[in-house]
């Protein structure tokens, strides 16, 4: 602390007056104020320890803040206080010489003023101090902010704050559904005139369907006397819908104090901002700091900036960091440290600080593997994917855009599609995992289904050939054993599987559709019961439908372990990471010698690496798979039609290609298999069960002779790349879509005469000639019915 006389105006140690000195650069980050979106992970452990990319969330901030020149960093700790310690104790090296302190909740704490005040009364902080979340992940410069704060300072002695905002459009896949606000901005100073939280958004989808057109909200208003003051003044106003909040701030010590006096302000936007905005006898001002963050448009040497605000974010800066738009902060980098930095994974050796470090290695389609990976010579790895060390993928196991921690264990068999595993999952054969979350330890039984959506809590056992339904949320805590801790872990604030943000017990939980009615976690010591009891107790407590009790009482199945939590609302479980909302750019970080983009490996024939194709492929075969209605397979489709402006006809070709794909999976599982490749009449067989069952998903996306055209070039594509089995059932695929009403007769008719013009010897010749029985059955079932017609 700095000695000498105090000006008065923040907490511990203000400037020397008398001599003057360079003041240390501080930061304080706020780790799980308020943490509930992202139950029932953070019954186990503070949200700050989560992995992200097998790394801890925290260590992006720490490692965005070092990077930027900080010297002293001190994490405020609410929940889980001793494991952040003990990690912080475990990483100091890594971070050296910006010193790493912990400030631990002395009182309850119930949101990020309140944190504050403690940080004020801890009397550490000497000057203007960086403020930020433990969950923002961002490659932001940070001495550029600091400039830009000093400057306003310099221009106005009575600057409280300069607060840093990105630029990311509404609907944007890593803006969470709820966040919203109004900026009005003068355009020549940077300072805010105006702030007004909408926590429904401005652009919204309905409740009823996540994945719907975006609703707008009703109209906004502005105060007219901002508007009168500009008119009279000449001053040029922004109205800023597009800003999203980072909560990065450059703070003065004043911030500290007036958070002091006024006990009554909770949120440092919707209470300390719009107070200081409306207050005349405050007299302080507020500036904007805006970075151009990657989104639809920008340039793609600007900074990446998000924070994990609930389950769909989380997935999608999962995915975002293997893609490496957050480059330097990228897996094959080894920058950060490995979850085992954080006591009590599985499987783990002691933290003892000397064996923190990762050893990924990038290869073709961003997908990562750390040294000690085992992986079956049969099995598939798709495009961003990150494998921890440790782990093993069985025979014919397909993994594909998702997270394995370490120490992970995939069956044969077995699918996991865009889902983050954390540390020492087992998953067993023939099992089926797609857009779920799966903590530490959880044990998923062979032939089993996770729906898209679901978070099983640490520890959480799921039986053999169970289906769990979407969104919902599984814990290995009772409700009735997390209840009565909630006054203790208010009061302690640093108690294990307490969250810290110890909210009123009346007050409810607004984040989650069926959770508990208190916002406080338990300890860690409830013990799981078997799937039937544990799922039912929980369904009682948790106050969920009646309906729901009966489901809940089989959901895990025999041998399962754990207790139904409830369902996340639509808009913020990650079920809706998946399609991603607009196609994003390419990093451009070549010079910096980090590897090839999203484009590798993706592959087909209908354009390796486009996006729309990867993540079409990959619904329609789960939908496929799962036999779904052909009503909703359009319904997803479509979304990714409009979301990456794409034709019918690019519709129609990839439904083609995925039920092709199908038709080969069948014709696999039904033993006809030579050599590795399918049995002729396996294949025949399987190409008229296919094509009966899906053709009406076809007939869909066909409807003129211009997409009948498209379709067979489509198809002949296939034979060149992507299916080449086809090419030698050519003639029995073209007929089945002419039996089905794909393609009718005048189609294939136009398509032989061209192919006839084609040079001899070529593929298409080729084609031509395995076609001519069907072609001449055609032309006589043709002459057949003229006959007919003629003699009637």
């Amino acid at each position: 602390m700095a000695g000498g006389k105090k000006d008065g105006k923040g907490g511990g140690g203000g400037a020397n007056t008398d001599l003057k000195r360079e003041e240390k650069l501080q930061a304080v980050v706020l780790a799980d104020v308020c943490a509930r979106k992202l139950r029932p992970a953070t019954f186990d452990g503070p949200k700050a320890l989560m992995p992200l990319a097998n790394a801890p969330l925290l260590e992006y901030t720490l490692e965005f803040l070092c990077a930027g020149g900080v010297e002293e960093v001190f994490v405020f700790a609410c929940h889980g206080t001793e494991a952040i310690q003990a990690y912080l104790r475990a990483v100091e090296t890594r971070f050296f010489p910006t010193a790493l302190r912990c400030i631990a909740s002395r009182a309850p704490c119930f949101s990020a003023g309140d944190a504050l005040r403690e940080v004020y009364e801890a009397n550490v902080i000497q000057g203007d101090f960086v403020l930020a979340p433990g969950d923002v992940v961002t490659n932001l410069y940070l001495p550029a902010l600091i400039a830009a704060h000093r400057a306003a300072r310099e221009r106005d002695k009575d600057t409280l704050l300069t607060a840093c905002f990105a630029r990311i459009p509404y609907g944007h896949r890593i803006r969470p559904a709820d966040d919203g606000a109004l900026l009005v901005v003068d355009s020549a100073s940077g300072r805010l005139l105006h702030y007004e939280s909408m926590p429904d958004g401005l652009v919204r989808r309905t409740d009823a369907d996540a994945d719907a057109p975006l609703a707008r909200a009703p109209r906004v208003e502005l105060p007219l006397e901002l508007l009168d003051a500009a008119s009279a003044t000449g001053a040029e106003l922004r109205v800023r819908l597009d800003l999203f909040d980072l909560g990065v701030d450059v703070c003065t010590l004043e911030v500290l104090t007036l958070l002091v006096d006024n006990f009554d302000w909770a949120e440092l936007r919707t209470d300390m901002l719009t107070s200081v905005l409306s207050s005349e006898i405050l007299g302080k001002t507020i500036h904007v700091h805006e970075m151009g963050a990657r989104s639809v448009g920008a340039a793609a040497s600007a900074p990446y900036a998000a924070r994990v605000s609930d389950w769909r974010t989380y997935v999608e800066l999962s995915a975002d960091v293997l893609a490496r738009w957050s480059f330097p902060q990228v897996p094959d980098a080894n920058l950060l440290s490995s979850m085992d930095a954080v006591a009590g994974q599985p499987g783990a050796p002691p933290v003892d600080g000397t064996q923190l470090g990762t050893t990924y290695r990038q290869s073709r389609g961003n997908a990562y593997a750390e040294e000690g990976v085992s992986l079956a010579r049969s099995a598939q790895i798709g495009v961003r994917v990150l494998l921890g060390g440790g782990s093993s993928i069985g025979a014919d196991a397909r993994v594909t855009r998702s997270v394995l921690g370490r120490r992970c264990s995939i069956g044969d068999r077995t699918v996991v599609v865009d889902s983050v595993l954390w540390a020492g999952v087992t998953i067993g054969e023939g099992a089926s995992v797609r857009g779920a979350v799966l903590c530490e330890g959880v044990v998923v039984g062979a032939g089993a289904s996770i729906g898209a959506g679901c978070v099983l809590g640490r520890g959480v056992v799921v039986g053999a050939g169970v289906k769990l339904q979407s969104r919902t949320l599984y814990t290995r805590h009772a409700a009735r054993a997390l209840r009565p801790n909630l006054a203790g872990a208010a009061g302690a604030g640093a108690g294990e599987g307490s969250e810290g943000c110890a909210d009123r017990w009346a007050e409810g939980d607004e984040d989650s559709e069926d959770a508990f009615s208190d916002d406080d976690e338990g300890a860690d010591g409830a013990a799981p019961g078997g799937g039937e009891r544990a799922a039912t107790d929980a369904a009682g407590d948790a106050g969920l439908p009646a309906d729901a009790h009966a489901d809940a009482a089989h959901a895990l199945g025999a041998g399962g372990s754990g207790f139904l939590h409830g369902h996340s609302p639509p808009a913020a479980s990650c079920a809706c990471a998946r399609p991603r909302r607009e196609p994003p750019l390419e990093p451009d970080d070549s010079d910096d010698g980090d590897g090839d983009g999203d484009g590798d490996g993706g592959g087909g024939a209908l354009g390796g690496g486009d996006v729309f194709i990867e993540n079409a492929l990959d619904i329609l075969a789960g939908m496929l798979e799962d036999n779904n209605a052909v009503d909703n397979i359009v319904l997803e489709v479509n979304a990714l039609k409009f979301a990456y402006n794409r034709s019918v006809a690019d519709c129609a070709a990839v439904s083609l290609q995925s039920l092709l794909a199908r038709v080969q999976a069948l014709a696999l599982r039904a033993g006809g298999v030579e050599s590795g490749q399918c049995g002729r009449k396996a294949l025949l067989k399987s190409l008229k069960e296919g094509v009966h069952t899906w053709a009406a998903l076809l007939r869909r996306y066909v409807t003129t002779g211009a997409d009948q055209q498209k379709l067979i070039e489509a198809l002949e594509e296939l034979c060149e790349d992507a299916l080449p089995w086809v090419a030698d059932v050519f003639q029995f695929v073209m007929q089945a879509l002419y039996d089905h009403d794909v393609l009718p007769e005048q189609a294939i008719v136009r398509w032989a005469a061209a192919a006839d013009a084609a040079p001899a010897g070529s593929a298409r010749k080729a084609r031509r000639t395995q076609c001519a029985p069907f072609l001449t059955w055609l032309a006589e079932a043709e002459s057949d019915s003229g006959d007919e017609n003629e003699d009637d």
